[in-house]
């Protein structure tokens, strides 16, 4: 997982500048399209307790199966200078 600058979102009315907002690959978002808009995601690293993001956007530099966080999302991670991080992530 990583991070990245939420801008106006993917299609389907989402708008990402909402917290905890989350970007999936492209290759996701192409197998699911509009049905993962809105749908809740539980990230987790380095032992964190239950957090929730929702999918509000597409990441086009991620690999098949990587997910961005808004900045403040990801900093209940680890600190943005630490770069991608290993993520176990969910659809719930």
């Amino acid at each position: 997982g990583t991070w990245y600058e939420p801008g106006m979102g993917a299609s389907c009315g989402a708008n990402a500048s909402n917290p905890n907002t989350v970007a999936i690959s492209a290759h996701l978002y192409s197998n699911y399209s509009c049905a993962t808009v809105g749908e809740f995601v539980e990230p987790e690293a380095n032992d964190t307790g239950p957090l929730y993001g929702t999918v509000k956007d597409i990441c086009y530099a991620c690999g098949d199966d990587d997910i961005a966080l808004d900045p403040k999302f990801f900093a209940q991670f680890a600190p943005l200078s630490s770069g991608p991080i290993n993520i176990t992530w969910w659809f719930v």
